[in-house]
């Protein structure tokens, strides 16, 4: 995925009168760590990133930032969130919509197309000498390390997170815009 794309996509969307924020990812503060991010200006859509260290389903802190009970007396604020979701995240906004947690008109979903996210477990446990900061993406079939100033391109299959393995849907299932190219869903791999 461009991330040029990525961040145009998000910057017009906060950019909207009807819309709150965008709930993304961000470089997390040390090492593999990715953390949420609300962003409500498209001055900050530079924080934003999408890469194979982006584990953590965006829908989970989307329920429990939109369903908070208010104070007496005020009003909640009605304008729409925007929230970045892979094909995993998309389901379970799905489930949330089927569920009455959310209604459809108040969100702007911006859909990443997903080759896989890494386990992290197994990442640390290959690479424990972690770097201040480490960044990774998808290239060709592959993740690519960055960190120390040094890149690395590791076979997919040796740090792909067990639930991708299995993944019938890496693209989303809803959105209101598709970033970047859908991938091919993988067949399921039949154990002896």
């Amino acid at each position: 995925m461009d991330i040029n794309e990525l961040r145009q996509a998000a910057a017009e969307t906060v950019s909207r009168d009807d819309v709150k924020y965008l709930l993304g990812w961000q470089q997390g503060s040390f090492g593999y760590r990715v953390s949420p991010v609300m962003v409500e200006e498209a001055a900050g859509v530079e924080k934003l990133i999408f890469s194979p260290l982006c584990t953590s389903n965006l829908a989970v802190y989307l329920a429990k930032t939109e369903k908070l009970p208010l104070p007496r007396g005020q009003e909640p604020d009605r304008r729409k969130v925007a929230l970045m979701v892979k094909g995993c995240d998309s389901r379970a906004v799905v489930q949330l919509l089927v569920e009455k947690g959310l209604q459809r008109d108040q969100l702007v979903i911006l859909g990443c197309p997903c080759p896989g996210v890494v386990d992290l477990h197994l990442l640390q446990k290959k690479y424990p000498e972690t770097a201040a900061s480490v960044e990774m993406a998808w290239q060709e079939g592959s993740f690519l390390l960055r960190a120390d100033g040094r890149e690395t391109l590791i076979p997919r299959e040796e740090l792909l997170a067990e639930k991708c393995r299995l993944c019938r849907y890496p693209n989303p299932v809803i959105s209101d815009l598709t970033i970047g190219e859908t991938v091919e869903p993988r067949e399921p791999a039949v154990d002896q």
